[in-house]
């Protein structure tokens, strides 16, 4: 299996389009990945 992983710098508005999301992963991560 070839896993290509791509790492880019994340500007301010990347960051900004994308706050939702990256807060609800970050919330899932704090509450257990899911298990609840």
């Amino acid at each position: 299996m070839n896993t290509s992983l791509q790492i880019k710098n994340l500007t301010r508005d990347d960051i900004l389009t994308h706050l939702d999301a990256l807060a609800g992963i970050l919330e899932n991560c704090v509450n257990g990945g899911g298990i609840r």
